[in-house]
């Protein structure tokens, strides 16, 4: 049984809890109808009225819940206010539609005949207001626009976009609150779904399929009734689709590839990008970015952003040849793209005489670079480029590689 003392320290606690996150905090008195401070001018913090003494009338922890959550919601719409505050400030501030994506021809077909299609569905009187559109994965190199593709399709359909990263989905708990996060109609967009633990993608394919969620423990055993989710849409980005359960990856609908860019295309969407920022650029200096991006959009982006910061260290708002070549040489990127790492790669196997060198041999002298890491985000680059070719035995430098070492050698 609870002692009067206790319920005091209960009270008590609740109320330095209450005071600090909120140092101004009033309460109701439900005895006297009184607002008194929860923080005592002597610093303390109680529950209990000052005037008649008595303490509050609801329970505790519901009561501190209750306002911990308040806090959060308040924090969370001014952090949206400010964004949405620069965004409607920013030069470019209407956000992009299906129409204004540049390269990647066949994957826009592909999504806008699935909108067009389910937008007729939609449009038949049988339809469900809030009907989902189907599951829809996207594949692709890091940098090439899934998230970008995600945005633009809830915007075209009108639908709230809910962003999680896979590798916050650990468990199928968390799932379920994201799921149930869910309104009828809502996207959920999973990044790096493949990041997901089994357990979690199975509890996910579940509610992509059957509309329902089942309550496990970390044991895996049910502990109550399947739960109804909303009717919803998975959007789910990834560099290996293959990497997914194929149960998982079976349950989408639409399977969505991008490629990499031309430099021609990554030249014409950076024009686009700095005319929208009000800069002047310079045609050559737009052709040099879009050659040095290694078909990555978001390295396009970066590239043009530090182009910017080059010329405003010089007191300029023009991007031409020589700020882009000043701003390669001081973050050390060469004639393709390639940064240090990857120009030390190549070196590697420049100096190994011809043969092929294991992978582990070249991960030892990159920096304590380990092998995951290379081959992730290092190799697909300059097999793009046709610098390296992959054997079984180790890599070896093709003779693509092998003229651009020598040619960035005689520019040194």
């Amino acid at each position: 049984m609870t002692t009067t003392t206790d319920k005091q320290a209960i009270e008590d606690a609740l109320a330095a809890s209450w005071a600090e996150l909120d140092p101004n905090h009033t309460s109701l008195c439900l005895s006297c109808r009184e607002l008194f401070l929860v923080r005592r001018p002597d610093g303390s913090a109680s529950m209990t009225c000052p005037k008649c003494g008595a303490g509050p009338g609801i329970d505790c922890a519901k009561a501190l819940a209750t306002h911990v959550q308040y806090r959060k919601d308040v924090e969370a719409k001014a952090l949206q206010d400010e964004i949405d505050a620069a965004t409607a400030a920013a030069p470019q501030s209407k956000p992009p539609l299906l129409d204004d994506v540049i390269g990647n021809a066949p994957a826009v077909l592909q999504i806008r005949t699935a909108l067009d299609g389910f937008r007729f569905v939609l449009n038949q009187p049988s339809a469900p207001k809030w009907l989902p559109f189907p599951h829809t994965v996207i594949s692709s190199p890091g940098g090439l626009g899934k998230s970008m593709l995600a945005s633009i399709i809830a915007r075209e359909l009108k639908r709230k976009l809910h962003l999680q990263m896979g590798q916050t989905l650990k468990t199928p708990a968390k799932v379920a609150e994201a799921l149930l996060a869910l309104r009828p109609g809502d996207i959920l967009f999973i990044e790096e779904c493949h990041d997901m633990p089994n357990t979690a993608q199975e509890a996910l394919y579940l509610a992509m399929e059957d509309g329902i969620l089942i309550p496990v423990t970390k044991a895996g055993t049910a502990l109550a009734k399947p739960v109804k989710v909303a009717p919803f849409t998975l959007i789910g980005a990834t560099t290996d689709a293959f990497r997914l359960l194929p149960s998982m990856r079976q349950r989408f609908q639409h399977h969505v590839q991008l490629s990499r860019l031309s430099p021609e295309e990554l030249s014409k969407a950076m024009a686009q990008r700095a005319e929208r920022s009000g800069w002047s650029v310079v045609p050559w200096a737009i052709e040099m970015i879009g050659e040095r991006a290694l078909g990555t959009p978001r390295l396009a982006i970066t590239l043009l952003n530090e182009c910017m910061t080059t010329a405003n260290a010089s007191g300029g708002r023009e991007i031409d040849p020589e700020t882009v070549r000043r701003t390669c040489e001081v973050w050390q990127i060469d004639s393709l793209g390639l940064d240090r790492v990857a120009r030390q790669y190549l070196q590697i196997l420049g100096d190994s005489g011809g043969g092929p060198v294991r992978l582990n041999v070249i991960a030892s002298k990159l920096d304590g670079l380990n092998r995951i890491t290379i081959e992730r985000n290092i190799e697909p680059n300059l097999v793009y480029l046709g610098l390296i070719d992959k054997q079984a035995n180790g890599r070896v430098l093709t003779q693509a590689g092998r003229e651009h070492l020598q040619k960035e050698s005689q520019c040194e």
